[in-house]
């Protein structure tokens, strides 16, 4: 007598269901997360950011002096394609000495203008700005910032005002000099740079800027997309743990197929 599995079709229907739902996932997901998406700098007429800025220079371990600086940007205006920034720069010098500190600081402003082209990133000099880079870029990318041309390495998180940002790393390093440069996907805003200059074998320069402030108004997918990481890696162990247990299943049936030949044999 032949016996028959009512749940069986239900069980298959539902089991397609759900693989062409976590495939739905997978797929949106994957876009969202590697697809560019600004493909313009947000920097437009009347936005603000900050840095601060930190320079130490070290001689046989030991720091011998250390600068601070407050580089607070205001955006102009943009002509014809030119963005012109007002930058306003604080700054205070600690010099080291054997027993003792001595420390300079100014609270005058420094003002310098900037004009920058927004469609090529370059100054009237030829070098190009690091305020912001492309987004429709790739690891292995090749982009231009100051003089230099850098690699795009790979990806890094960073705390930023309580929310966690995903970055570009770039990278260029030479027999001198080593830079890593931080990049928020999204918008291609910088982020932080470390940068490591050797004067001799006992001397070395380190220099560090970050963004510390900004009116610049950051697009939701800028704080969603560190956290698509988890919807893609999640569906693709899900979808490969079902494709196992659909080949075990497979070989399972053909293995009792098989026996029962050899039994009628």
């Amino acid at each position: 007598m032949k016996s028959y599995s009512i749940g069986a079709p239900n069980e298959l229907r539902i089991g397609n269901i759900g693989i062409i739902s976590l495939l739905f996932v997978l797929i949106v997901s994957t876009l969202l997360y590697f697809l560019p998406v600004n493909e313009n700098p947000i920097i437009s007429p009347s936005s603000r950011w900050c840095y601060h800025y930190r320079e130490t220079l070290i001689h046989d371990g030991k720091p011998i002096y250390e600068k601070s600086e407050v580089l607070r940007y205001f955006s102009v205006n943009i002509t014809r394609g030119v963005l012109i920034v007002r930058m306003e720069r604080t700054f205070e010098w600690k010099i080291f000495h054997e027993n003792r500190t001595e420390v300079i600081t100014s609270n005058a402003s420094e003002e310098t203008l900037f004009l920058v082209d927004v469609s090529s990133r370059m100054y009237f000099d030829g070098s190009y700005t690091s305020w912001w880079i492309p987004t429709n870029i790739f690891i292995g990318s090749s982009i231009p910032i100051w003089t230099i041309n850098f690699n795009v390495k790979g990806f890094s998180w960073i705390m930023f005002n309580g929310k966690i940002l995903e970055c570009w790393v770039l990278e260029y390093r030479s027999a001198v000099e080593e830079y890593i440069l931080l990049y928020e996907r999204v918008t291609g805003i910088f982020i932080k740079y470390e940068i490591r200059e050797i004067a001799s074998s006992s001397q070395q320069l380190l220099r560090e800027r970050w963004l510390t402030d900004s009116d610049i108004e950051w697009p939701i997918l800028a704080f969603i997309r560190p956290f698509l990481l988890l919807p893609i890696i999640a569906s693709l162990l899900v979808l490969v743990s079902l494709l196992i247990k659909k080949i075990r299943g497979h070989l399972m049936v053909k293995k009792k197929s098989l026996n029962q030949d050899y039994l009628l044999i």
